[in-house]
C-alpha cells in the first residue's frame, strides 16, 4: 500500500545523546551524561520517516545545548551533576560557545527555516516529554497529553501575554482528535496545562505556518520498573500516526 506523505513538520529537541567533539573533555562528558529513557524514546515513537520528510531531531544532548531556548540561554556552564562543560579560562569558553552556536544551534534553526519554506509543509509540532510525577497528587483532571500554543486553557491569547503560535480554534480541533484517539486511556488532553509552550514554537510565528507543542506525560512511556515499555512505544506510534493523518484530513492537507 502506498501512503500519502504527511504534510507536517515534527521536531524533537530532548532526545540527543551526542557531545560536540569540539569540547576538550568530550569523551569524559559523554560518559557521565545521564539520559532520560522517556526522552530517548521520542524518535522511536515518531519514527514516521516512511511517511514524512520534515523530521528534525537535535543530535547534541540538551544538557550541552538547550535547543528549546533563545541563544543567550542555550549554553550552560555545567551539566546537571555540576560537572564543568567548558574550560575555566574565560576566553576559551567564549570561543567554544561561539563555535557551538554557529555549527550546531544556528544550523538546527536554519534547517527548520528551510523546512518551513516548503509549500507542502502545513504545520509544525514540537514533540516533548513532561514529568507528570511532579504534579500534586489528586490533581484533576490529570494530564495525559498537553497541547501548547502559548495561550490559556482554551488556547486563546493570554490577557497579559503575546500572540499564540496557532489559532485557538486549531488547537481545540487538534485536542478533539487526540481525545478521540486516547479515549480508552485514563487522563485528559489539556491545552496549555501544565505547559504553555517553549521558545521553539514561539519563534516560529505565523504567517509562516502554525505551530503547537505536543507534551507527552512521562508515565505513558515508563513502566513501574522505571523502564521504557517497547509495547507502549509501539502502541503510541500507531496512535500518533493515525492522529497526524486525521489532523491533516481535518484541514484538507491530505
Amino acid at each position: 500500500m502506498i501512503h500519502r506523505r504527511i504534510p507536517l513538520c515534527l521536531t524533537m529537541t530532548q532526545a540527543g545523546q551526542d557531545v560536540p567533539p569540539e569540547l576538550p573533555d568530550a569523551a569524559r562528558l559523554k560518559e557521565i551524561l545521564v539520559h532520560d529513557p522517556a526522552e530517548q524514546a521520542l524518535p522511536k515513537i515518531f519514527d514516521f520517516s516512511h511517511r514524512m520528510d520534515a523530521l528534525l531531531i537535535a543530535g547534541i544532548s540538551p544538557e550541552i545545548i538547550a535547543w528549546d531556548a533563545p541563544p543567550d540561554d542555550a549554553f550552560s556552564d555545567k551539566l546537571k551533576d555540576k560537572s564543568e562543560i567548558y574550560p575555566l579560562e574565560k576566553k576559551s569558553r567564549k570561543q567554544l560557545r561561539q563555535t557551538l552556536y554557529e555549527k550546531y544551534y544556528m544550523t538546527f534553526y536554519h534547517q527548520l527555516s528551510q523546512i518551513q519554506a516548503q509549500e507542502d509543509v502545513k504545520a509544525g509540532i514540537d514533540c516533548r516529554v513532561f514529568d507528570d510525577s511532579v504534579l500534586a497528587r489528586g490533581t484533576h483532571p490529570r494530564p495525559l497529553l498537553c497541547l501548547a500554543n502559548h495561550g490559556d486553557l482554551y488556547g486563546e491569547k493570554q490577557s497579559m501575554g503575546g500572540s499564540t503560535t496557532c489559532l485557538p480554534e486549531m488547537l481545540r480541533d487538534v485536542r478533539d482528535v487526540f481525545s478521540a484517539c486516547f479515549a480508552d486511556m485514563p487522563g485528559s488532553v489539556l491545552l496549555n496545562t501544565p505547559i504553555s509552550g517553549g521558545y521553539l514554537i514561539g519563534c516560529q510565528q505565523p504567517p509562516k505556518m502554525p505551530w503547537f507543542g505536543l507534551h507527552i506525560a512521562r508515565s505513558l512511556l515508563i513502566t513501574g520498573q522505571a523502564a521504557v515499555s517497547e509495547k507502549r512505544i509501539e502502541n503510541l506510534r500507531d496512535r500518533f500516526e493515525t492522529i497526524l493523518v486525521m489532523i491533516s484530513k481535518v484541514y484538507a492537507w491530505l
